[in-house]
């Protein structure tokens, strides 16, 4: 599915990068604060600016000076985008100050048994990573392009003739099992930890290259802890005994989430992974973390309900493997930059690494090349036709005032559809509907308009379920399918709807997306309940 991989599984984090910062990789951090605020602009529905406290810990972390030097290059390595940046919450991300020992920041992390002897508060951004990808693919489509899920690259081969060259592609649906074939005069390998396996079917012969001519590369898991307790301040950034390393706790990103997240891990893998899985050993490392500095916060095994790791692709600055295996093992992935590579061949490029919130950057660049190799030398950075000034689908004429009175306009209209009820019934109906349609707005945005369509809006309330918003869950469930290429009931609940991982009992939709697959798809009975066994396997209950 559409962001399966790490592009589903990151910390939900909108950064720049404050601990780049010590690896001196100043062009990566400003690029990343500059892309934050675009995206921040360009998609309010899923993202927040949100603050963060880093404390100063004895003997542990750096010092307070050092801290406050840092957070100052971070705040004016902003400062000169954020002069021609749109205003509101940007703005705040310009400031950092030391919070008193009497703040509220201080106290609530004082009762929950952390030892610090200054805090500083800094901005940053937190984002729905799985819907960006998925908005971005429906902009696509809306300019032109042809997005394809479920699709599978079999055979990648450059052909050429007297008078021309073209890439030959054969590739299979991997839901129906039929194979096709294609012509394209431009092959980009954007496939994240997969690139280097799809880089060796365009070219067998570079796989003894790796390391040598091509890149080295080095895989590294990431996994995230998800707490049924919800986290009562800001964030908060905490070293490890790693030095350069951190980890986080705060509160996990998605609509109606009432849950803590921390993570994250740098574990080197020797392969890629299908299906990453957290390993106990992860577990246990970031529950002694917080069992050393949070012992009271409640954060432990008893409120543990999930976990979930991604694999990040790091691109390693030397031509030997030897020398970047002892440079993995001995300085550890946390200190290998996050900057990207390319690979550029014949009408081929191939993208090695690089951050989320530099993704529209990273586009750009290789849209760039492109037009450099089609002979269209044309700048396109600034001007009006650029994505820096293009907001995603679910923000088009998005503002505070539009965004409630989408959800006053579907709160109405799915309140009056449920005259089976009483006014006493419709009453108590009321708090869940709203809930689910600030939720439904969270998602899709303005887009959520079209929840209001009878395409979408066909569910019948039934007079004995006890779930009042199931109606407009459904019709959120008919939309994802329907405009957003959505197959499986994972790419439902999971990447569309973002409630796999919420906590037990705010997790819903099963019974309402199988409804749905069964109505809309070509795929049988069987088929989606193998589909719900996998889904219910990989995640409910772990």
């Amino acid at each position: 599915d559409f962001a399966f991989g790490a592009s589903s599984r990151s910390s939900k984090m909108l950064h720049g990068g404050i601990r780049y910062l010590e690896q001196r990789d100043l062009s990566l951090v400003r690029e990343a604060l500059q892309e934050r605020d675009l995206l921040l602009k360009n998609a309010p529905h899923l993202t927040r600016m949100r603050d963060f406290l880093f404390p100063v810990i004895p003997k542990r972390s750096r010092s307070a000076w050092q801290i406050n030097l840092g957070l100052s290059l971070y705040s004016l390595l902003a400062k000169n985008f954020h002069a021609q940046a749109s205003v509101g919450p940007h703005k705040k991300s310009l400031f950092r100050h030391a919070s008193s020992p009497s703040s509220i920041e201080s106290r609530k992390l004082e009762s929950m048994g952390l030892c610090f002897s200054k805090l500083f508060t800094y901005f940053d951004g937190q984002m729905d990573d799985a819907r960006i990808v998925i908005e971005n693919i429906v902009d696509a489509g809306v300019l032109g392009a042809l997005t394809i899920n479920y699709a599978c690259i079999e055979e990648l081969r450059l052909a050429k003739t007297v008078n021309d060259k073209y890439w030959q592609v054969k590739w299979k649906c991997n839901i129906s099992n039929e194979s096709f074939e294609s012509k394209a005069k431009f092959v980009v390998n954007a496939a994240g930890s997969w690139a280097p396996e799809l880089h060796n079917i365009a070219y067998p012969q570079d796989k003894e290259e790796w390391g040598k001519k091509l890149p080295t590369v080095i895989f590294s898991r990431g996994s995230h802890l998800l707490f049924s307790q919800p986290w009562p301040t800001s964030g908060v950034i905490l070293p490890t005994p790693t030095k350069g390393r951190y980890y986080f706790v705060w509160p996990y990103y998605a609509p109606g989430a009432q849950a803590t997240m921390v993570g994250t891990t740098e574990i080197p893998l020797t392969n890629n992974e299908e299906n990453s899985l957290s390993s106990q050993q992860e577990v246990e490392e970031l529950l002694g973390y917080l069992r050393r500095d949070l012992p009271n916060s409640h954060l432990n095994e008893s409120t543990l309900y999930r976990t979930f790791s991604g694999v990040r692709t790091l691109v390693i600055p030397s031509r030997s493997h030897k020398r970047a295996n002892f440079f993995a093992k001995n300085t550890g992935t946390s200190n290998i930059s996050r900057t990207h590579v390319w690979i550029e061949r014949d009408s081929y490029l191939c993208l090695l690494g690089g951050k989320f919130t530099n993704a529209r950057a990273t586009a750009e660049e290789a849209s760039q090349k492109i037009h450099m190799l089609f002979g269209k030398n044309r700048d396109r950075t600034y001007g009006e036709e650029s994505t820096r000034h293009r907001p995603l689908p679910g923000a088009k004429d998005w503002s505070e005032h539009e965004k409630n009175k989408l959800i006053e306009k579907l709160v109405s209209v799915f309140t009056q559809r449920a005259n089976c009820f009483s006014d006493r019934q419709k009453s108590a109906a009321l708090p869940s509907i709203q809930l689910e349609a600030n939720n439904a707005v969270m998602r899709f945005g303005i887009r959520a308009k079209a929840l209001l369509d009878e395409k979408y809006n066909i569910a019948k309330f039934d007079p004995v379920i006890s779930d009042f918003a199931s109606p407009l869950l459904q019709a959120q469930i008919r939309y994802a399918i329907i405009q957003e290429q959505a197959v499986k009931i994972e790419d439902i609940l999971r990447r569309r709807l973002s409630i796999t991982l919420l906590p037990a009992g705010q997790v819903r939709g099963l019974e309402e997306a199988k409804r749905e697959l069964l109505s809309l798809s070509y795929r049988n009975h069987k088929e989606i309940d193998k589909d719900i066994s996998d889904y219910q396997n990989s995640w409910i209950g772990k």
